[in-house]
């Protein structure tokens, strides 16, 4: 990984796609890199993309009203877990230390909470701690999220999407995993590789 991070940092091309902007790159379209989304001066380049819908992945901030409300059809976040459960930080982690583990992808619409809008799509990924290391869920996490961006952009297209709730009721919200946490995981036979 630090050889590739190395690479992009460099400007040179490792022939193997490794992060958004090298995808970007190898389609031919243009990338931008927001520090802050909700700054104005972000929002009105948004705003002069005219963007139907706003896919998030991996956005480190919870997006303002204002943000979500520039796409003309609706804001959708992936989130790597099956909400409403485990909202926040790290899902694949906290999905597999559940008793039992139910990892899963959902693609849900944004809103100003962190992970509490309705759901457009979610699916369960067939894993377990005996089975898949962390490691190793978070690239089927990452497969199957890459389905439902399709499937999800598609149904939007069509008009023909239909929401779920997500209630807030049945969340649990969670953190960063602390050293004990990750030992209690490896105690129930969790692998990290």
């Amino acid at each position: 990984m630090l050889w590739l991070r190395l690479a992009a940092l460099l400007g040179t091309r490792t022939g193997r796609i490794h992060s958004l902007q090298s995808v970007a790159e190898d389609a031919g379209a243009r990338f931008l890199r927001m520090d802050d989304p909700n700054a104005e001066s972000s929002r009105d380049t948004l705003r002069a993309l005219s963007p139907d819908v706003l896919v998030s992945i991996a956005c480190p901030r919870i997006l303002r009203r204002r943000t979500l409300a520039i796409p003309r059809l609706i804001a959708l976040n992936v989130h790597s877990a099956l909400l409403p459960r485990n909202r926040g930080m790290l899902p694949t982690f906290w999905s597999l230390m559940e008793d039992p583990p139910r990892p899963g992808v959902t693609l849900h619409v944004m809103s100003p909470k962190l992970d509490d809008g309705e759901i457009l799509l979610q699916r369960a990924v067939p894993a377990s701690r005996e089975t898949t290391s962390l490691h190793a869920l978070l690239a089927m996490c990452k497969r199957t999220a890459a389905d439902l961006v399709v499937e999800g952009l598609a149904l939007v297209a069509s008009g023909s999407w239909a929401l779920s709730p997500n209630p807030s009721s049945e969340a649990t919200t969670n953190r960063f995993p602390t050293a004990r946490e990750v030992r209690d995981f490896r105690r129930k036979g969790g692998r990290i590789w």
